[in-house]
């Protein structure tokens, strides 16, 4: 049954990278990563609620570390669920978010980092991966790895493609990828930060066209910052949300969050085009 979980939740737990979704039933589905098993092991799990005061009590997903996640539900109602770990990615689905089946595992070349699940209106499943490899041009200083994007493909989340490779971004660089349809079409956005130097973050886009992706877009800074999420709605258009940071440092507090959205996004790019 449902329960009110206690605030503050113990400080001697790690709480953090928080998804939240509406399923089918009107529902508000939970997901965040937590330490808060026994042996203070990093973990995914799930809570919900119909009204936003009153959660069920948190459910642990896989009982593995996770590093990265995402998770949509599908046409069927099926809950899909990618979690990457070291270099291999696992694919699950449940039907009640507490029963989950493996479907499918993915071995990739490189340390997985971020991930991101879309379904098609066609119900083709895409999962966009980033992984880290060795930079081509090493830097004399920083880190020495790149961003590898890729993008795999599946009609029913056991069988997917080869990995198709859609960009490498510059080095030393903590990248936050999207990827939404729009009107049809796959569009992909990669919001990065360079850890090194002081720079505003940057976004760069690509777009679906014919059987591959353009290539990428020149870089537009200051649009957004820090944990910026940007997704796209037939009704409200693009939304894009983010926090500021109050102070350039870890651990400081945030200010916002702050959204913007609108039918298209030129309006914004032409005004902060680097």
């Amino acid at each position: 049954l449902p329960e009110k979980m206690p605030l503050p939740i113990s400080t001697s737990w790690e709480e953090e990278y928080p998804r939240l979704l509406k399923d089918e039933s009107g529902r508000f589905v939970l997901t965040f990563e937590s330490n808060r098993n026994a042996s203070h092991e990093r973990r995914a799990y799930v809570t919900w609620s119909r009204d936003f005061r009153n959660w069920s009590a948190p459910a642990m997903i896989v009982d593995r570390p996770v590093d990265f996640y995402d998770i949509l539900q599908d046409q069927q109602g099926r809950f899909v669920f990618v979690d990457a770990y070291d270099q291999r990615l696992t694919i699950s689905a449940s039907r009640d978010l507490y029963r989950w089946e493996q479907l499918s595992k993915i071995d990739l070349p490189g340390l997985a980092g971020q991930q991101k699940l879309l379904q098609r209106r066609d119900g083709r499943l895409e999962l966009m991966s980033v992984m880290q490899v060795e930079a081509a041009n090493r830097p004399q200083y920083g880190n020495p790895m790149a961003d590898n994007v890729g993008i795999f493909h599946s009609t029913d989340g056991v069988t997917w493609s080869k990995r198709q490779q859609l960009t490498q971004l510059s080095s030393s660089q903590e990248v936050s990828p999207m990827l939404m349809e729009v009107k049809g079409e796959e569009l992909t956005a990669y919001f990065t930060h360079n850890a090194n130097r002081y720079e505003p973050i940057v976004v760069t886009f690509q777009r679906e066209e014919g059987e591959g992706y353009t290539k990428p877009s020149n870089e537009v800074g200051g649009i957004a910052s820090y944990d910026t999420t940007l997704a796209y709605h037939p009704k409200w258009g693009f939304v894009m949300a983010w926090s500021t940071p109050r102070q350039f440092r870890w651990g400081s507090r945030t200010e916002g969050p702050f959204v913007m959205r609108g039918p298209s996004l030129d309006p914004v790019l032409k005004a902060y085009q680097r």
